[in-house]
């Protein structure tokens, strides 16, 4: 690993951020209508949705500790990795309880793991992120995020068709700009390939915006919480595949086998955008 020196890496491992956030029951209702449903003005206990915990207490950096995507290009969690453009990559959660209306939430991060790569894009550095979220003291969630960080040229943006079922559920969402405006805001995201077109197209050389890979696995939760019931689910990986583009109706599925359900997130064109697994209770 040449992208950052052992002992920068141990000393960014040694760092934990802590921040901290509340469940509110507006915070609830602008995450569900970004998914497509209606508010319900939930009450205070009320378990709140999964995918939430992606709105809390994100990060807040000045506007002159930006990079030129929009993300932070100093301080905060990531790592000084000398690769310019950075993309989420998927992710593990473990469901202890769930997050309620009215809950005040720590949230403790710490980097797990950083290697290098090289692919056929050039060098790759790929990035794990621990997240614990605690409601007096008691951890909630447990969160791997992974992270790939790349030099920003042009992909070759390939892709694998997924057999159309049998489905146990299903459920088709169009993506829209004002749906991944909604989604950034949420999250403060800044990253410039889901609103700036131009910088997407130009500086990334993709074909348009981008769908937040989040939003994607916000989606496959919420749709497999709607069909076996959110407080079932223990556990849930997901791995993007790759992008989707705003205005792509996604399908979104899933089948269900000896081990839990099997996820799955598909483009227009049946390439599999996000696959992965949902472990349940009992």
């Amino acid at each position: 690993m040449d992208l950052v020196s052992p002992e920068t890496l141990r000393a960014w491992q040694a760092q934990h951020h802590v921040v901290s956030d509340v469940v509110t029951q507006a915070l609830v209702d602008r995450y569900l209508v970004t998914l497509g449903h209606r508010p319900q003005g939930m009450k205070h206990g009320a378990v709140a949705p999964l995918g939430l915990h992606w709105c809390l207490a994100p990060e807040a950096a000045a506007a002159e500790d930006l990079g030129p995507d929009g993300l932070p290009a100093q301080g905060g969690i990531i790592p000084p990795v000398p690769l310019a453009a950075r993309m989420w990559a998927g992710g593990d959660l473990d469901f202890t309880a769930p997050l309620r209306v009215g809950d005040a939430v720590e949230r403790t991060a710490v980097v797990s793991s950083l290697t290098e790569k090289a692919g056929r894009a050039g060098r790759l550095a790929f990035l794990g992120i621990d997240y614990d979220y605690r409601v007096g003291g008691e951890v909630r969630l447990h969160e791997v995020q992974r992270f790939v960080c790349r030099d920003p040229v042009p992909l070759d943006i390939g892709g694998v068709p997924t057999d159309e079922g049998p489905w146990a559920f299903r459920r088709r969402v169009e993506t829209s700009g004002t749906m991944l405006l909604r989604f950034s805001s949420l999250t403060f995201n800044p990253h410039r390939i889901h609103y700036d077109m131009a910088y997407a197209t130009q500086a990334e050389g993709y074909p348009g915006l981008l769908v937040h890979g989040t939003l994607t696995a916000a989606l496959l939760l919420d749709t497999c919480a709607a069909a076996v019931g959110a407080e079932a689910i223990a556990a849930v990986s997901v791995r993007a595949r790759r992008p989707a583009f705003c205005g792509t109706v996604l399908t979104l599925a899933g089948q269900r086998h000896a081990d839990g359900i099997r996820l799955v997130a598909l483009d227009g064109d049946g390439l599999t955008v996000m696959d992965g697994t949902a472990t349940l209770k009992g």
